[in-house]
């Protein structure tokens, strides 16, 4: 009898009342669930003691401690669902903070590679037009920039010593772009 009354509640009626915030309709069916399946459960119960007057007599008199502990058992079934319920929502917010996020990136990375790209390269326009030796080794720090960011876009991780070499690159190339201005 617990486990239909907990699948009818778990079921039914915190779909159809609890998470509509109809929260005094439920109550109403909750306390009608209970009103319905107690009596059942104790004509069950009653008739299988059929002999034994002592537990039919002691059956009689808690009555009551039947009607609570469906009371109960159905109420940890809704404490249960809001629980889960309320995990599986903040497992979701968390989600989709973590695909804005990634979407944001994204987004930032589109938008900042061409500027890099284009400023970088007017840099390395203005050295071949000086005739420095400088030209050649922009191209090769701005290609093994290029590499990096296109070999390891998708990765989560990427080792340590990668990573500064390529933010050496970067602030080289930076250094070299603001200390010439074209």
């Amino acid at each position: 009898f617990y486990a239909v009354a907990v699948y009818i509640n778990l079921y039914f009626l915190v779909p159809k009342f609890l998470n509509t915030k109809r929260f005094f309709v439920y109550l109403v069916m909750l306390t009608f669930l209970v009103l319905l399946v107690s009596p059942i459960k104790m004509l069950l119960l009653y008739f299988s003691y059929a002999g034994d007057d002592i537990s039919r007599g002691l059956l009689i008199d808690n009555q009551y401690l039947i009607f609570l502990s469906n009371f109960f058992v159905l109420g940890i079934s809704t404490i249960y669902s809001i629980i889960g319920d309320w995990a599986n929502q903040l497992k979701a917010q968390k989600e989709l903070e973590t695909q804005n996020m990634q979407s944001e990136l994204k987004f930032l990375r589109s938008q900042i590679n061409p500027h890099f790209l284009f400023n970088s390269l007017n840099t390395i326009y203005g050295e071949a037009l000086k005739k420095t030796d400088k030209a050649p080794e922009m191209i090769l720090k701005l290609s093994d920039i290029l590499r990096y960011v296109v070999e390891n876009m998708n990765k989560n991780e990427v080792q340590l010593d990668q990573e500064i070499e390529y933010i050496g690159k970067f602030i080289d190339l930076q250094k070299e772009r603001l200390s010439n201005p074209n």
